[in-house]
C-alpha cells in the first residue's frame, strides 16, 4: 500500500505547492523564448515545429511513475487529468485487491457447502432418473472443479467424476487451447467450446497465491451456462440454486456480499446468476424434478422480467445467433457484469461485415466525442455510429463504474469560451481521447475477473473453416469405388493379420538396437526408427516397453534381452504363434495395421464430401459438425493413410513416385511418369460476397525420358538433385508438350 499512498500524497503536495508558493513562481524574464526553452528540454527541432504547429506533443520521454514528471527541472509543471486518473487508479486497484482477498475467504465455503449438499443419487427424487443423474453429474463436477481448483484436494467424488474434475483442473491451470469435454454434452450453436485461455490468471491476482487460485475459481464459475431451453442444464441449476436457498446465515450473508458487491461496484450481472436461482427455489419442492415441475419453471421464467437475464454480451465460443437475440438465455453460478462499453462493443461487431475488432474510439463517441465519430473507419461507419448512439443510455447508470465513465465524457465536451485556444484545438481532442481511453483501460484491467469479456460470434460474417471442390460427382464416384475395392479385397482375404509385416518389423526393430551405438540410450534409438517406420513413437516406445528391457537395471544385458525377445517373437509371429509375454501380447494386438477400417472410413469421407459439395453449391451454410469435419480433415486424412497416434506429427518423406510406362529399345531409353511432393494450393473462393483465400494441397505431375527405369528412390533423389526434370511444358502454359529429357 506504501506505493500507493506515495502517489497520493505525491500529487496533493504537488498541488499545494503550486497553491501555496505561487508568489514564488518565476515569471519569463523579458526576451524569453519558449523555443530556447524547448531546445533546453532535449526537444528536437521537429518536435518544436509541431509545437509550433498544433500547440502541443507527447514525445517518447518517459518516466517509471507519472508523479516523476512533476519532479525539478525549470519548466512550469502543467498537471493533467491524465495523472490525476492514475493515482486514482493505483488507489482504487489497491482497495479492490484487498476486496478480493476478503472474497477469496468468503467463496471456498460456499463452494464448499454446495459441493456438501450435492449428493451423488436421490432415490426419493421425483422425476425422470437418467435425466437427475445427468443434471446432478454437471452440478457436481461443475462445483466439484471450482472446489479443486481451490485447493482441496480430498473430494469424495465417485471415479468418473473424480477423472472429469482432474482433467478440467489440469486444463484450466494451463489456460491453453480450447475445447469441450464430453461430460458438458456436444458442441452446439450456442455453446461450441471453452476457450481455456480465458482462465490464464492476470492482475492482481498474480500477486499470491490464494488470489491465484480464486481468479480460475471464480473464472470457472463465471464461464459454465446453465442455459434454460435445455433441461439438463436447467435443471441442474435448480438443484444448485435449491442449495443456496437453504444456507444459513453465516454462509448466506457472505453468499450476498459477493453478489451484491459485484452490483453495486459494476452494475448488473449479464445473465441470471445464483442468487436468481436461489430465488426460484422457494416455489417447488426440492426433491420434484418432474417433466410438469420443468415445464411450469420454464412458464415462470418466460413471464419473469430479463433485466439480467437477457445477455447483450456474449463471452463463449459460439455460432453468431439467427435472430437478433446475443446469446440463449442462461444461469451462471457467478454472473460476470454487463459493462456498458462491452455491450457497446457486442453491438457494433456482431453481424458488421470485416469487424474482426472493435476500436477504443467507439467508447469516446458514445461518451460524446464528435472527434472520435469523425475518427471512426470509414468502413461500416454509419452502421457503426447507429450503434454508438443506440447505446448512450447504457452510459447513464448508477454503478460506480458508469460514474466513472460519465467522469471520463467530462473530458470530452467542449472547452469552457474562456479557454486557451490550444484546448479547442484538433491535437487537444485527440490527446483528450488518449486520456478517456487510458482511464478506461485501466479500469478494465482491475475487473478484469468479474467484467463479462466480448467474443466474436463465429457466424456467418466470420472466416469460413474451409470449402470442399465443387465435384460431387467424383465424390460419389469415389465412393462407389471405394465401396467396390472393399469389397473385392475382403474376399481375397486381403484383410487378415499380415504376420508377415509383424515379423519383418520386430526384425528391423531388433536390428536397430543391436548395431546401435552401445551408449546411445533406448529413447534415442526409438526416436531414429521412428523416422522410418509406419509407427508412431509413442506405440514404438510401448513395444520397447513390453519387452521388458527397461525393467533390467544392467544397460548392456537389458539390450541383449531387448533383442532376443524381439527376434523370437518375430519368429513366432512367421510360424503363427502369439507371443509369450501378455504385456506384449496386448501391445501387438493394439499394434496390428487393420487395412479394412480404414477403407470403411474413407468410404465415408467421399460420402460426406459429395454432401458437402452439394450443399456448397446450393448456398447452404456449413453445420457445426461439418466446419470441424473440414478443420479436422487433415488429420482424418492421416489416418486413413495409417499415420495413427503421434505418427501423424512426423510423417515419412516418401509421397513421390515413379513409373516407367513406355519404353523405346532401339534408343534404350524409357518413359517415366510420377508426382513429386504435395504442393500448396492457394484460391480465392467466393463467400458472402467477398473473396477468400483458401490453401489446398496438389502433387505436381512429371512426364520425362529417362535412359533407366528408375524406382521410387532413385526418383526421390533425381528430384532433390540440380538437374531434376522439370514439369511439363503444357502444365506452363509452352506450346511444346512432347515427352524430353
Amino acid at each position: 500500500m506504501g506505493h500507493s499512498r506515495l502517489v497520493i500524497v505525491s500529487v496533493c503536495l504537488g498541488l499545494c505547492a503550486i497553491a501555496l508558493g505561487r508568489d514564488r513562481m518565476v515569471y519569463p524574464s523579458p526576451g524569453y523564448r519558449w523555443d530556447l526553452a524547448a531546445t533546453r528540454a532535449s526537444l528536437t527541432t521537429a518536435q518544436v515545429e509541431v509545437v509550433r504547429k498544433d500547440q502541443l506533443i507527447i514525445t517518447d520521454q518517459s518516466f517509471t511513475q507519472v508523479f516523476k514528471a512533476y519532479e525539478g527541472g525549470d519548466i512550469p509543471y502543467f498537471i493533467t487529468s491524465d495523472s490525476v486518473l492514475n493515482a486514482f487508479h493505483v488507489l482504487y486497484e489497491e482497495s479492490v485487491a484487498r476486496l478480493e482477498s476478503a472474497n477469496a475467504r468468503r467463496l471456498p465455503g460456499i463452494v464448499r457447502q454446495l459441493w456438501k449438499e450435492l449428493k451423488p443419487t436421490d432415490k426419493k427424487a421425483k422425476g425422470d432418473a437418467k435425466l437427475i443423474a445427468a443434471a446432478t453429474l454437471r452440478a457436481r463436477a461443475v462445483v466439484g472443479i471450482a472446489l479443486r481448483l481451490f485447493g482441496e484436494d480430498k473430494l469424495e467424488a465417485e471415479g468418473p467424476l473424480n477423472e472429469i474434475i482432474d482433467a478440467e483442473v489440469k486444463r484450466i491451470v494451463a489456460a491453453e487451447g480450447h475445447g469441450k469435454p464430453a461430460w458438458l454434452g456436444e458442441r452446439d450453436p450456442g455453446f461450441l467450446e471453452i476457450d481455456y485461455t480465458r482462465f490464464k490468471v492476470r492482475g492482481f491476482y498474480q500477486r499470491r497465491e490464494d488470489l491465484t487460485r480464486y481468479f480460475r475459481a471464480v473464472a470457472w464459475l463465471e464461464a459454465i451456462p446453465f442455459r434454460v431451453a435445455k433441461e439438463e442444464e436447467l435443471l441442474s441449476m435448480l438443484m444448485i440454486g435449491n442449495i443456496a436457498w437453504h444456507f444459513e446465515n453465516n454462509t448466506r450473508e457472505d453468499f450476498d456480499k459477493i453478489i451484491d458487491g459485484r452490483h453495486q461496484l459494476l452494475g448488473t450481472s449479464d445473465g441470471w446468476d445464483l442468487k436468481a436461482a436461489a430465488e426460484d427455489a422457494q416455489s417447488y419442492s426440492s426433491r420434484d424434478y418432474s417433466a410438469d415441475f420443468l415445464r411450469i419453471t420454464r412458464e415462470f421464467l418466460a413471464k419473469r422480467p430479463l433485466g439480467g437475464g437477457q445477455p447483450e454480451i456474449n463471452d463463449q465460443l459460439a455460432l453468431l445467433p439467427s435472430d437478433d437475440g446475443v446469446a440463449e438465455i442462461a444461469f451462471r453460478i457467478l454472473s460476470p457484469c454487463r459493462l456498458p462499453d462491452a455491450v457497446l462493443f457486442q453491438r457494433t461487431t456482431q453481424g458488421q461485415p470485416g469487424a474482426a475488432f472493435p476500436a477504443g474510439l467507439e467508447l469516446c463517441a458514445a461518451l460524446g466525442s464528435a472527434e472520435a465519430r469523425a475518427m471512426l473507419p470509414a468502413r461500416n461507419r454509419e452502421a457503426v455510429l447507429k450503434q454508438i448512439d443506440k447505446s448512450r443510455p447504457l452510459f447513464k447508470g448508477t454503478a460506480l463504474y458508469q460514474q466513472y465513465l460519465q467522469c471520463l465524457a467530462a473530458l470530452l465536451e467542449e472547452p469552457d469560451k474562456d479557454a486557451p485556444r490550444v484546448f479547442s484545438s484538433q491535437a487537444w481532442k485527440v490527446k483528450s481521447c488518449q486520456s478517456v481511453l487510458g482511464g478506461w483501460a485501466q479500469m478494465r484491467h482491475t475487473w478484469v475477473l468479474q467484467a463479462k469479456e466480448n467474443v466474436l460470434f463465429l457466424g456467418a460474417s466470420r472466416q469460413p473453416a474451409g470449402f470442399v471442390e465443387p465435384a460431387p460427382e467424383f465424390f460419389s464416384r469415389m465412393a462407389r469405388l471405394v465401396e467396390n475395392t472393399e469389397d473385392a479385397l475382403r474376399g481375397m482375404g486381403a484383410f487378415q493379420t499380415d504376420c508377415a509385416h509383424m515379423a519383418a518389423l520386430l526384425r528391423r526393430i531388433a536390428d536397430s538396437f543391436e548395431y546401435a551405438d552401445p551408449a546411445a540410450d533406448a529413447d534415442s534409438i526409438v526416436d531414429e526408427i521412428a523416422k522410418t517406420e509406419q509407427i508412431g513413437w509413442d506405440n514404438l516406445r510401448w513395444l520397447v516397453a513390453a519387452t521388458g528391457y527397461l525393467d533390467e537395471p544392467d544397460e548392456a544385458r537389458g539390450r541383449a534381452l531387448h533383442i532376443a525377445v524381439l527376434r523370437t517373437t518375430a519368429d513366432d509371429f512367421d510360424k503363427g504363434v502369439e507371443p509369450k509375454k501378455p504385456a506384449l501380447r496386448q501391445c501387438m494386438r493394439e499394434l496390428e495395421t487393420e487395412v479394412e477400417p480404414n477403407w470403411r472410413q474413407l468410404g465415408r469421407v467421399c460420402r460426406r464430401l459429395e454432401a458437402l459439395s452439394q450443399k456448397q453449391l446450393r448456398g447452404v451454410d456449413f453445420t457445426v459438425d461439418e466446419e470441424s469435419f473440414i478443420r479436422s480433415f487433415g488429420h482424418t486424412l492421416g489416418q486413413i493413410m495409417f499415420y495413427q497416434g503421434t505418427s501423424y506429427q512426423h510423417p515419412r518423406d516418401d509421397a513421390p513416385r515413379v513409373v516407367d510406362v513406355f519404353s523405346n529399345p532401339g534408343r534404350g531409353q524409357f518413359l517415366e511418369v510420377g508426382v513429386g511432393r504435395p504442393r500448396a494450393l492457394y484460391i480465392l473462393y467466393p463467400h458472402n460476397g467477398e473473396e477468400v483465400l483458401c490453401r489446398g494441397a496438389v502433387l505436381p505431375y512429371y512426364e520425362f525420358v529417362h535412359d533407366s527405369r528408375l524406382d521410387d528412390g532413385e526418383w526421390k533423389a533425381l528430384l532433390d538433385g540440380k538437374d531434376h526434370p522439370a514439369p511439363p511444358d503444357w502444365l506452363s502454359g509452352k506450346a511444346e508438350t512432347t515427352p524430353r529429357r
